[in-house]
């Protein structure tokens, strides 16, 4: 939930209630680990000594590296990092802003109207391609409609990764070592080819 605290013209100061308690103070310098990763020369430490809040991550580059295996493997975002602050993880589309509370719900933000909506719960990282989102947590893989909708579980298809999905001619592909893996963007019409 967000207050606004004081306003003078188009500039204010507020505070914005996280989902696992705590607040962060706005206007705010929110550093970008875009992969999990502080990068340049300062470190978690220094962020913690610089009173940074909040640490933003993009969910859809962490599929792609270091991999939701590798995250879920160190312990989750906040231990991979080193940082026992505030996580902002999100992905977005034309209208909306996806984001995850502390990588345990995902939420959608509504850029037309200000709203925001919990779509689903158990969601440890997720992306957004052509109207869906491909997530899920532990070893269960969801897809969801943008509206939160439950789709489909794929779980099943083993070769088919949130972290390499690659979309074209309204098909899913996801490449594994020695093939590609191909679905309908609502994981219907699983297939895999070998390459030789």
């Amino acid at each position: 939930m967000f207050q606004v605290i004081k306003q003078e013209n188009r500039a204010r100061r507020g505070r914005f209630s996280c989902a696992h308690g705590g607040e962060v103070q706005t206007p705010v310098f929110m550093n970008v680990g875009t992969q999990g990763a502080i990068k340049g020369a300062v470190s978690a430490h220094d962020l913690k000594e610089l009173k940074c809040q909040i640490e933003l991550s993009n969910t859809y580059h962490l599929h792609l590296r270091p991999g939701d295996d590798v995250v879920r493997a160190l312990g989750g975002i906040h231990k991979m990092m080193d940082w026992d602050g505030k996580v902002f993880a999100c992905d977005n589309d034309n209208e909306n802003i996806y984001f995850s509370n502390e990588f345990e719900e995902l939420n959608r933000y509504s850029l037309k109207d200000g709203s925001t909506e919990k779509l689903a719960d158990d969601m440890l990282m997720f992306s957004v391609h052509n109207g869906y989102i491909y997530g899920g947590s532990g070893t269960k893989k969801c897809i969801y409609d943008i509206k939160g909708k439950f789709i489909a579980d794929y779980t099943e298809y083993q070769n088919m990764d949130a972290a390499t999905i690659l979309c074209m001619n309204g098909k899913m592909y996801s490449w594994f070592e020695g093939g590609i893996a191909e679905m309908s963007p609502d994981g219907k019409n699983y297939k895999e080819y070998i390459l030789e």
